[in-house]
C-alpha cells in the first residue's frame, strides 16, 4: 500500500519519496497491476467477499472499472482489498485516490508520418509535432458502438382498391359512407454504428493524443493499406505497436494486435476509454518508480 509521508506536498514524479499529504478524511483508491490481472471473475468474487456486497453489484462496479476497482475507499477497507486481491495472485496496490493520473482532454491527430526513427504528429490546431518512438509510454485502441433508434410517425389513408370499393358500395346503395378515414402508422428503426479510435499517451510532460479512424489519413500505412476502416484501423495499431516497442498496451490494443490473447474488451464510450487511460498512466508511473 502507498501511504503518505507527513506534512509534504503531492508530487506526481517523485513518488517514490511518497512525498504528498493524506489525511483522515483521504479516500483510497485500488487498481489493478495491469492488463494481464484483469480478471474479471476472479476480482468479482473477492470484491463481493471484502466489500460485502452482492454479486449482481459487484459484477456491475467491476464490469465498469477499468482498472481503478474504487476511487471512494477508506485507508483500512482498501488495505484489506488489497491483501485479498495480491493472495489470488491478482496484482494490486491501494493508493491515494488522488495520485491516479488526471489525463488532459486528447487532441485530434489526423495524419502520421511513420519513420524508423521517429513520428510525426500531425495534431489538430497544432504544429506538427516529431517525438522518438521511445516517449510513447502505450497504445490504446477501442471499438464504440453507437446505437440510434427513431420512431417516425406518418399519416396513411385507404389505399386504391379499398377506395375504388367503397365508392363503388356507395354508388350502389346511396349511403354516404365515404372512402374510408386515415390513421397513424409508428415505423421504428434501429441503427448501429460503429467507431475505432487510437490513444497514444507520451509521458512527463503528459501528452495525450486520440486518432478518430473516422477522420484519418492512412497514407502513413504504405504497401500495408487496406481497402476497409477495420482492416486500416488493425493495420494501424499493430503498426504503431511495431516502431514503439516500449510502449505497453491497454485491453483493446492487446486484443486487436493478439485476438488470442484476452477476450474481446467492450467500450461503451469514450469514457471507458478515457478511464482506461487514466488507469494503465498511472500503474506506468508507479512501476516506472518501483512503488508497484
Amino acid at each position: 500500500m502507498i501511504d503518505a509521508g507527513p506534512n509534504k506536498k503531492y508530487d506526481f514524479y517523485n513518488l517514490q519519496e511518497t512525498n504528498f499529504v493524506t489525511t483522515s478524511e483521504t479516500q483510497y483508491a485500488v487498481i489493478i497491476g495491469g492488463i494481464k490481472s484483469m480478471n474479471a471473475e476472479i476480482i468479482t468474487n473477492i470484491f463481493s467477499r471484502v466489500q460485502k456486497k452482492s454479486i449482481y453489484d459487484s459484477a456491475r462496479q467491476i464490469a465498469n472499472c477499468w482498472g481503478i476497482i474504487s476511487e471512494k475507499l477508506g485507508k483500512k477497507e482498501a488495505a484489506e482489498l488489497e491483501d485479498a486481491l495480491n493472495r489470488e495472485g491478482i496484482s494490486a496496490k491501494a493508493v491515494p485516490a488522488n495520485i491516479i493520473v488526471k489525463l488532459p482532454a486528447p487532441s485530434a491527430v489526423n495524419k502520421l508520418d511513420i519513420r524508423k526513427g521517429s513520428l510525426t504528429l500531425f495534431i489538430e490546431g497544432y504544429k506538427d509535432q516529431k517525438v522518438f518512438w521511445d516517449k510513447i509510454a502505450f497504445l490504446a485502441a477501442a471499438k464504440i458502438e453507437r446505437s440510434e433508434t427513431t420512431t417516425t410517425v406518418k399519416k396513411e389513408g385507404p389505399g386504391t382498391g379499398t377506395k375504388i370499393l367503397r365508392m363503388g358500395i356507395m354508388m350502389t346503395t346511396g349511403l354516404p359512407i365515404g372512402t374510408g378515414k386515415t390513421k397513424e402508422v409508428k415505423k421504428t428503426e434501429h441503427k448501429t454504428d460503429v467507431d475505432y479510435y487510437i490513444d497514444i499517451v507520451l509521458e512527463e510532460p503528459f501528452i495525450y493524443l486520440r486518432i478518430d479512424i473516422n477522420n484519418f489519413d492512412f497514407t502513413c500505412l504504405k504497401e500495408d493499406i487496406r481497402h476497409n476502416i477495420y482492416g486500416n484501423f488493425r493495420a494501424l495499431i499493430t503498426k504503431l505497436d511495431e516502431m514503439a516497442v516500449e510502449a505497453k498496451r491497454n485491453q483493446g490494443a492487446e486484443f486487436y494486435i493478439n485476438p488470442n490473447s484476452i477476450k474481446q474488451p467492450v467500450y461503451s464510450s469514450l469514457s471507458d476509454l478515457n478511464r482506461e487511460c487514466r488507469w494503465l498512466t498511472t500503474v506506468n508511473v508507479l512501476k516506472r518508480k518501483n512503488l508497484f
